[in-house]
């Protein structure tokens, strides 16, 4: 199974009007650990993306 990119799994987020998500969510979906997620987070906050 082929894992997305982080901004990609927000994007499908936003277009399905979800605006939450689960840390396992994306964990599952980006095989990525907490500390990238977080840093996800913050990068994508502060370029106004989400």
């Amino acid at each position: 199974m082929i894992k997305m990119k982080f901004i990609d799994f927000i994007e499908k987020k936003i277009e399905r009007n979800e605006l939450t998500f689960t840390l396992d969510e994306v964990k599952n979906a980006c095989n990525k650990s907490s500390t990238g997620i977080k840093k996800g987070i913050d990068f994508y906050t502060e370029k106004k993306y989400v």
